[in-house]
């Protein structure tokens, strides 16, 4: 007769969680120690091998495990609720535990890691969440073709790179923070309640940094440096030099938790639709006022950043929303006025908006930029054009490797730092047309079923509940931003919002199904 230590099949489910866990803590831990001792040795020719094989044993031994009914369902969407809360609250750059180093042990990489091996354990072990994410893979495939397809091809193109080691590994992370939260997402949802968390959770980003952005502003530097501890912050030179007052002109450019103003600016954009739908969809009158408090507070902290981009994205998703919102109350009540008469006067809306940027001094600065810095950044842009787009026929199909644009581009700022300043030129550099277009499929796709499941008549007390539209919005503002923005930190957020897109989707298909199944 064998005797084990534990007898796993007599535990209660919630032991076998806390069990699970720990054991994806501690191979979590184990990754990590390999990773920092092959960066340690610079296995440069035999590194990318060497990572691929570990990878792969690691997934070979995670796949070999016993499948039983249910899974750590919960336990992932909880680290999926805290990793989409501390991307809007927690900086990167600083750690949460003391480790000896210079090394980022944020929260969002704390939470994040574990979470993930725990769903590749989930989606090899739980009946569930494999059920779970064929049904959704099934209710959304041009979604999931396009996010896996821009995948595979960062993959392919990884030995084709001028630096294989780094790309392989900048590949690796790309996934861990895009395609990791989305798969973990749409396997794992199975309640549309569990959605007000992480909806909630972003949402309060916009009035705490509305209150925080003029603190940080008077402060003229990062807050987290005035109550926390000197370990939280590594002392190497990257650190450091986010650590820096960032100003334009001379005026400070409030950072938040994010590594840049315009970073900042960014993320508070995608969020801003969401403060919208709380004024249109809500029915609740002291919601609707709370819904302005937070649009003008988060609006405030973008100003405080003084981006352009962020003022663009803003403009882009309160006037998309317009016409959407419009939309759906004509098709819901095709007799009434005020669906018709708000899509009608869209076009003039946007003229309006257009005529008020142009004819304003103060609008105009505030968007276009009128100073000599403002028209420097947008000439550089036009030439990062002109000197990327006869390099990206040189390798025109999977393009040069996944974060190589700015080495391929080869265009310096004026401090003699390479640069690239538009994703669009980043995605078509460095996956080619092919990455590109699985790129635009996937926020084409993702605003177009957004769209339809909030403009839906019979899902009009969804619309209320579970912020269709502004996700469909967040999408809008996304692509128009990145024309002019280059940086990927704030794409953990998308993603986060494609895979709960995903899991409506099918969530009210087959509510849709079975509605027509009661009817016949």
């Amino acid at each position: 007769m064998k005797h084990t230590l534990i007898n796993y099949s007599s535990l209660t489910s919630t032991w076998r969680l806390v069990f699970l866990y720990l054991a994806a803590v501690a191979i979590a831990i184990g990754v990590s120690f390999v990773m920092g001792v092959s960066s340690a040795l610079m296995l440069q020719g035999a590194l990318p091998i060497h990572g691929a094989l570990t990878v792969l044993v690691g997934l070979i031994a995670i796949w070999m495990l016993p499948i039983y009914k249910t899974g750590p369902e919960k336990s992932v969407v909880v680290g999926m609720i805290v990793f989409a809360i501390a991307v809007a609250f927690w900086p990167a750059y600083m750690s949460a535990i003391p480790f000896p180093g210079n090394t980022w042990l944020s929260v969002n990489r704390l939470v994040l890691y574990p979470t993930l091996i725990l769903t590749f354990v989930g989606l090899s072990s739980s009946q569930v969440m494999r059920e779970n994410l064929w049904k959704v893979y099934s209710s959304n495939k041009p979604i999931f073709v396009c996010v896996s397809g821009l995948t595979i091809v960062h993959l392919l193109a990884v030995p084709l790179s001028p630096n294989p080691t780094g790309t392989f590994w900048n590949t690796v992370k790309n996934i861990t923070y895009t395609f990791g939260p989305f798969i973990a997402l749409a396997a794992t949802l199975s309640k549309p309640k569990q959605l007000n968390w992480i909806f909630w959770g972003l949402i309060l980003a916009l009035p705490i940094w509305g209150i925080l952005a003029p603190i940080e502003r008077g402060a003229e530097q990062i807050l987290f440096t005035q109550f926390m501890p000197s370990w939280a912050f590594s002392t190497d030179e990257t650190t450091a030099t986010i650590m820096q007052p960032t100003y334009k002109g001379s005026d400070y450019r409030v950072k938040g938790p994010a590594i840049t103003p315009v970073e900042f600016a960014e993320l508070l954009g995608l969020i801003l639709p969401f403060a919208i739908h709380l004024i249109l969809d809500k029915k609740n009158l002291i919601v609707k006022a709370i819904g302005v408090i937070f649009f003008l507070l988060g609006f405030l902290a973008i100003f405080l950043s003084t981006s352009r981009l962020g003022m663009v994205i803003s403009i882009v998703g309160t006037v998309f929303y317009a016409l959407i919102w419009g939309l759906r109350l004509w098709v819901s009540n095709k007799r009434g006025l005020l669906g018709p008469a708000v899509t009608s006067m869209f076009p003039v809306l946007v003229i309006a908006v257009v005529g008020v940027i142009l004819t304003q001094r103060t609008a105009y600065n505030l968007v276009l930029g009128g100073n000599a810095e403002t028209a420097a950044s947008t000439d550089a842009r036009f030439a990062q054009w002109e000197l990327g787009l006869p390099k990206v026929a040189t390798r025109p199909v999977i393009g040069h490797g996944y974060n190589t644009a700015a080495e391929v581009l080869g265009y310096t700022n004026p401090s003699g730092v390479l640069t690239i300043d538009t994703y669009w030129l980043s995605v078509l550099l460095d996956s080619g047309l092919l990455g590109f277009g699985f790129f635009m499929g996937f926020v084409y796709f993702s605003i177009v079923t957004s769209m339809r499941l909030y403009i839906n008549p019979d899902h009009e007390s969804w619309t209320e509940k579970y912020y269709l539209g502004a996700i469909s919005c967040s999408f809008a503002a996304f692509i128009v931003g990145k024309l002019v923005l280059s940086q990927q930190s704030n794409h953990s957020v998308v993603f986060i919002f494609a895979g709960i897109l995903c899991f409506l989707n099918t969530y009210l298909s087959h509510k849709d199904t079975a509605k027509a199944a009661d009817i016949d």
